[in-house]
């Protein structure tokens, strides 16, 4: 069966009506993880930019090809961005408390919705943080040292 959609996001995928027959997904284009997840839901996939994926048991075809991993035309973005002080607090507990906790104690101790996808969300905020465009530098001259410099850091 075809599903034939303008654009078709991680969200839409668990939407997609199911067929007994093998189904193909067509799109503009499709993120790499809507890839990931029409794969695992067992759409075969392709779009404009070469991106495709089909599998048929009988008569025993796979064919898949790599197009743009990013949208050749995307849009504007009206969504907000992964920052602020709930998604940095999410991250420095990730980074700074050692496991074990949970989905549910995370939630609660920085009051976060449980509803978020956690990995789409942490895989976003990795693929579009920069160290360099997010962050004030500053150059320094460590005239005592580099390890007088370390010593003192802490303090300023």
């Amino acid at each position: 069966m075809l599903i034939n959609q303008t654009e078709v996001t991680p969200r839409d995928v668990p939407s997609l009506p199911r067929f007994d027959k093998p189904s193909l997904v067509t799109a503009r284009w499709l993120s790499p993880r809507t890839r990931e997840l029409l794969r695992e839901r067992g759409f075969g996939f392709l779009d404009s930019t070469g991106n495709a994926e089909i599998a048929l048991p009988e008569p025993g075809l796979y064919i898949r090809t790599d197009g743009a991993a990013r949208d050749p035309q995307p849009k504007p973005s009206a969504s907000p961005g992964m920052r602020g002080p709930r998604v940095w607090a999410l991250l420095r507990t990730l980074i700074e408390v050692a496991p074990p906790y949970g989905v549910t104690e995370l939630s609660r101790a920085l009051d976060l919705d449980t509803d978020v996808h956690w990995e789409g969300m942490l895989r976003q905020l990795v693929s579009t943080y920069s160290v360099f465009d997010a962050d004030d530098t500053s150059t320094w001259v460590a005239s005592s040292g580099p390890d007088a410099f370390l010593r003192d850091l802490p303090g300023r």
